[in-house]
């Protein structure tokens, strides 16, 4: 395996093993907090990017050549990322579960239109509409107008999410510059998932010009970034309800500081 790959790999399992020593306890302590569809979904989303890591890593290692299969993964894990951070401050900023509660639904309901668009994919959009919105009346608690609907889609978009967090972060220029990167490269990666000529020309002048290693070890850092990022704020909510998780947040950030030394040989 690549030197750099094998040091990141090393230092990320130590992050997970120190992070996985409280996870019950900070499972049990969740369960009895205020917040129980916020914490759910930050738990969904924290593990979810923390498996398109494991996959992307899983890829690293067999070849560099994979790099374009990384880039499809990496997609899905900013924006699932940017989810994260987004209910995560709601949650630290409000302190009630409004923002949960209001999450959960949308998954239903993005869940319900991707079921029926698929179903219905030469159907007029009227009609899809429609089915819809009956479709999501056999939930309780969703009779929806049309004019709700597109409320409820628009607010929890990538693109309302990163305005949002460009507003809440507007005071902090290094995360905001991180933000606002992560936002570009969200965009750009599209062209990989659908196949575009822009990733296409990517990959053949990566692979031309030897750079494929390097790319991939950024990507593979930035994978291992977020993943350790969305735990990191995950143990800083359990703090917040108990602040015996205080020495473990101190234990974890000390290796997350390792495994980011780990990530400077990547470019």
């Amino acid at each position: 395996m690549d030197v750099f790959l094998h040091k990141l790999y090393q230092k990320d399992d130590e992050l997970f093993e120190c992070f996985s020593k409280v996870a019950k306890e900070l499972v049990s302590e969740y369960k009895n907090s205020n917040y129980p569809q916020s914490i759910t979904s930050l738990m969904g989303l924290m593990r979810t990017i923390n498996s398109l890591k494991l996959a992307a890593f899983d890829l690293a290692e067999e070849s560099e050549t994979h790099l374009y299969a990384i880039k499809t993964l990496l997609r899905p894990a900013i924006e699932h990322f940017l989810r994260f951070s987004y209910l995560q401050a709601q949650l630290v900023k409000n302190k009630n579960d409004c923002a949960g509660e209001e999450y959960r639904k949308y998954c239903v309901v993005s869940e319900i239109i991707a079921f029926v668009k698929s179903h219905y994919a030469l159907v007029p959009e009227k009609e899809i509409q429609e089915k819809v919105l009956k479709n999501l009346k056999k939930n309780k608690g969703f009779e929806l107008s049309n004019r709700q609907l597109e409320q409820i889609v628009s607010k929890w978009s990538y693109k309302n999410i990163a305005r949002k967090l460009d507003k809440l972060l507007n005071k902090d220029k290094e995360k905001l510059t991180f933000f606002r990167e992560l936002v570009v490269q969200y965009s750009e990666l599209s062209s990989f998932v659908y196949g575009g000529m822009i990733a296409e020309t990517y990959y053949h002048d990566a692979f031309s010009s030897r750079t494929l290693e390097n790319k991939l070890r950024e990507d593979i850092s930035l994978f291992s970034f977020l993943a350790a990022t969305a735990r990191s704020h995950m143990l800083m909510l359990g703090c917040h309800i108990n602040p015996d998780f205080n020495p473990a947040f101190e234990e974890y950030t000390k290796k997350m500081a390792q495994l980011f030394r780990a990530m400077d040989g990547a470019k």
